[in-house]
């Protein structure tokens, strides 16, 4: 009873090696019947060795190399070996014996996010084949990863001012049916961006958000928690961040210690940081850049404006507190940017001079009434500091025009109303004439015509 035992188990193994080899395994029987596959099929692959990735989502043309008439896994890890230069063996059984020029048997392979148990698998066109080596050599609990974008696709283009939302499925373990892990713990996934750990936080369902400061190719991948055995098949996403197309163009005034530099003007702003967006810093870089001034910044602060060494700058878009040279601006827009007159407590308020419309460029008749408004802003109260329009004593403000001073009334609200009997360009602006009240000095274009 024992040796029939013993010839039952022998053929219970043998029966299942030989159920997953690969049919070319018995080409020598077959080779009078099937004829090589014509053509290649271009696939996409990943490597990975030990929990390293070695190549990420790339492509390769497979042609079939053991001419058994179909495209299979074993053409294409072939095909990828050879292309890498590394070395790729399989025993006469059908089993692989060498992997990416190393010696060994612990080897898994995917094909569309199945697991693959013989390389007799057929692959198509677009297929995507991923190939690892165990990191876990003890247990072998390597999980298969993937991370995706909501479209299902490993890899996108945006704007990188956008940033891209993900999602990274963890199957099961070998030795268990092969699907995805619903209830597998993200809490400590590492999150990496062309191999460098990020803080990126992965949710309870797999899902995460990365952010990029500049334009380029970027490769997401992703790790388990390695004390806890979450030794996962590093998946990779390859993101195209991409620059803002074009231009814009934005108004704009430059004001520095009291002296308006540059009273109104356009310019075309392109993305110069290349962040996906046109924001402060691209206009500033490209006002500077055609004034033939110098601008620097460091870390996000100015340090050179207007070819002054002074980090004493404020700026302003379309009369709103601008925190940031990140801040976003559009076609149309108005910036003003300047250098305190205050530079030890930066207590200069921000005026704008407008038409009831709230606009800052006014067209009318020869001798027609234009009124106008000058408005200082400044920050509210605690707790929200609000930035708007603020009490002042406008009793202490001269109007000039053309840089000239005349005999402007300006009322307790700041209103005033001009006159011009000729036609032509006037700007209009506002300096403190006495008091302690600093303003930036505002600007108001006004056109005559006949």
């Amino acid at each position: 009873m024992k040796r029939m035992t013993k010839v039952l188990t022998v053929l219970m193994c043998l029966m299942t090696a030989v159920a997953f080899m690969p049919a070319w395994a018995f080409a020598g029987q077959t080779a009078e019947v099937q004829a090589a596959a014509k053509g290649s099929v271009k696939i996409n692959y990943t490597i990975s060795v030990a929990g390293a990735l070695q190549v990420k989502d790339a492509s390769i043309k497979v042609k079939d190399l053991n001419k058994n008439g179909t495209f299979d896994l074993y053409d294409a890890f072939a095909a990828i070996h050879k292309a890498n230069k590394k070395t790729f063996a399989v025993s006469d059984g059908g089993w692989v014996t060498k992997f990416w020029s190393q010696e060994t048997s612990n080897v898994s392979y995917m094909l569309d996010n199945n697991m693959e148990w013989s390389l007799d698998s057929v692959i198509h066109d677009g297929s995507y084949v991923y190939g690892a080596i165990s990191e876990d050599t003890e247990t072998y609990m390597d999980r298969y990863s993937y991370i995706s974008d909501k479209d299902s696709n490993r890899t996108s283009s945006f704007n990188a001012c956008d940033g891209v939302d993900l999602k990274l499925d963890v199957y099961k373990t070998m030795w268990e049916a092969f699907a995805i892990d619903e209830n597998f713990d993200f809490d400590d996934t590492t999150v990496t961006v062309n191999g460098k750990d990020t803080n990126v936080k992965v949710n309870e369902n797999g899902t995460f958000h990365v952010d990029f400061e500049k334009a380029g190719t970027y490769y997401i991948s992703a790790y388990g928690d390695k004390e806890s055995l979450q030794f996962l098949m590093p998946a990779t996403y390859k993101a195209v961040a991409t620059a803002a197309k074009g231009s814009i163009k934005v108004n704009y005034s430059i004001a520095t210690k009291g002296n308006l530099n540059v009273k109104l003007a356009s310019v075309k702003v392109t993305d110069v940081n290349k962040n996906g967006k046109f924001d402060i810093y691209d206009t500033l870089y490209k006002i500077h850049k055609a004034k033939g001034k110098k601008f620097a910044q460091n870390n996000g602060q100015i340090v050179k404006f207007w070819s002054m060494n002074t980090t004493v700058v404020g700026y302003m878009l379309n009369d709103n507190s601008a925190w940031s040279l990140d801040d976003t601006v559009q076609a149309g827009d108005y910036l003003y940017a300047f250098a305190y007159q205050d530079q030890a407590l930066c207590s200069d308020l921000y005026s704008a001079i407008v038409d009831n419309a709230g606009k800052r460029e006014v067209t009318v008749k020869r001798g027609e009434d234009v009124n106008l408004k000058l408005v200082v802003y400044g920050y509210g109260p605690a707790p929200d500091y609000a930035f708007g329009p603020v009490d002042y004593d406008y009793s202490t403000v001269a109007i000039t025009t053309n840089g000239k001073s005349g005999n402007v009334a300006i009322g307790q609200d700041g209103s005033m109303t001009l006159k011009f009997a000729k036609k032509g360009t006037y700007y209009i602006s506002a300096k403190v004439a006495t008091g302690s009240g600093i303003i930036t000095p505002a600007i108001c274009k006004v056109t005559v015509k006949k």
